[in-house]
């Protein structure tokens, strides 16, 4: 049973953008030309044919190849892009074939929630609904003021009172992502037994021995190295060569 879901999750990429050079892709993907299906999706990312399908199909081209950092990787970028479940379902999988993974502190519950909300909808959706939730909760203070009848003053007030709150929240939720695309924390080990340091340097004494794919928050920035934390709160230095910018 576990094999038939890897191979409905990885069997076939998204088509959901009309682009001939994403079909092309895909068309090779479906052949199983995994390496040109790769070479293809990534000449349309130096194109900026920039979608969470394609960084979708880019993931599972790379994960037919045994390269899961990259496949990670662009599945992590496709999160970013407000992608759907199939992605994070498929992200999970990997994951769980990652070696020497430091064991994971669970995040407050609040940062879960805001993570997975935020996530939900890409930038310019959540952006669409603040202004929509903004000038609908308008609307309901102007009834709530300028109503004469009891029953619409209550409705404009519940409205007002509820809706622009959700502005507020969907405002939030789009600057969060943005700041996410644009500057990135995280980053993924796309080398295997990547060696975390003490100090920025190659005498600095070894803390963890990290797998490719992990994920790691940079902190700090020193010449050719990065200051990590890892997802059980330990900190290190890793050379720049050693990892990938989500």
């Amino acid at each position: 049973m576990r094999h038939l879901i890897w191979i409905l999750c990885f069997s076939m990429p998204l088509f959901a953008t009309a682009n001939p050079a994403f079909q092309e892709a895909n068309n090779d993907y479906k052949n199983g030309n995994f390496a040109q299906a790769t070479q293809k999706y990534e000449a349309l990312l130096k194109q900026n044919k920039v979608s969470p399908e394609l960084y979708y199909n880019l993931g599972n081209a790379y994960f037919k190849q045994n390269q899961l950092g990259k496949s990670i990787l662009n599945y992590e970028r496709a999160l970013l892009y407000g992608a759907n479940a199939d992605v994070a379902y498929n992200l999970n999988l990997v994951r769980d074939k990652v070696q020497n993974e430091p064991e994971q502190i669970q995040a407050f519950f609040l940062r879960r929630w805001w993570d997975g909300l935020r996530r939900f909808m890409s930038v310019d959706a959540w952006s669409v609904w603040s202004l929509l939730f903004l000038w609908a909760g308008i609307a309901g203070g102007c009834l709530w003021l300028l109503a004469v009848a009891r029953e619409q003053k209550k409705g404009g007030f519940i409205a007002g009172t509820v809706l622009l709150p959700l502005s507020l929240i969907a405002f939030l939720a789009a600057r969060s992502n943005r700041a996410a695309l644009t500057d990135s924390k995280s980053a993924v080990v796309m080398v295997e037994n990547s060696i975390v340091r003490s100090a920025p340097d190659e005498l600095g004494s070894t803390i963890e021995t990290l797998g490719e794919g992990v994920k790691v928050i940079i902190l700090d920035k020193i010449g050719s190295w990065y200051k990590v934390q890892l997802s059980n709160g330990e900190q290190g230095w890793l050379t720049l060569n050693l990892i990938e910018k989500i």
